[in-house]
């Protein structure tokens, strides 16, 4: 779905959205010239459906609604008016959708479902200017970093406090583009128990004092077989 556009592309698209209100006046005020009333109504019932139907499908209230609004707006007064460009029919690898199929398939799955439900309604001219830049809008309103699946670690070490705390802060930093890790106090309440010690616990991973590029690697390669 969103796997080559170019740069100049999404330039052209960010071009035309942010230009637009310059040439058409959404108020009293005319500048170049002023969008129909008919026009705005259909651009404000629009971006209501969209907003709706995303409340709908991710169970969430939109905060700052009325600056979402606005931008669906302009994309909707865009749609009226443009024609999908050549040059725009390709998508600009801003997110990476097989990575995010992998990492937060139901994030996608959730907004392939309510793009379905979107186009049903609204029917836009430009599908897939509307698809990508309602993408990025989702992910402002909701990101797909809380689909992460939650990982509870344990640590256990005989290092004390500081190095507990460096290796807390390394396998944060090293996992959380894929998971949310959640650090518990039992190895019964684990998912995975990393030590820089030999233990009995069958879901271990032994690390060195300071967790480095291997033992990540190591980690991830658990994980994965954990969720497959």
């Amino acid at each position: 779905m969103f796997s080559h556009w170019q740069q100049d592309d999404w330039g052209m698209l960010l071009f035309f959205l942010n230009l637009f209100p310059l040439f058409f006046e959404l108020s009293e005020n005319k500048t170049l010239g002023i969008i129909p009333p008919t026009v705005q109504k259909k651009a404000v019932e629009q971006s209501a459906i969209w907003l709706k139907l995303f409340e709908e499908t991710f169970a969430v209230s939109i905060e700052k609604k009325k600056k979402i609004a606005d931008q669906l707006n302009h994309l909707f007064l865009f749609n009226h008016y443009l024609l999908e460009v050549h040059a725009l029919t390709g998508i600009f690898p801003i997110v990476d959708e097989i990575r995010l199929k992998k990492t937060a398939p139901q994030y996608m799955a959730d907004f392939s479902f309510f793009s379905k439900k979107l186009f049903a309604e609204i029917s836009p001219r430009n599908p897939k200017i509307t698809e990508v830049f309602s993408l990025l809008l989702a992910n402002t309103i909701v990101s797909y970093l809380a689909y992460r699946p939650i990982v509870k670690v344990h640590i256990l070490s005989d290092l004390g406090d500081a190095f507990e705390a460096m290796q807390k802060e390394a396998l944060i930093a090293g996992l959380s583009n894929d998971y949310r890790i959640k650090f518990v106090q039992t190895e019964e309440a684990a998912d995975l128990t990393i030590s820089n010690l030999p233990t009995h616990y069958a879901k271990s991973v032994q690390v060195r004092s300071t967790i480095d590029a291997r033992d990540l690697r190591m980690i991830r390669q658990v994980l994965k077989k954990r969720n497959s």
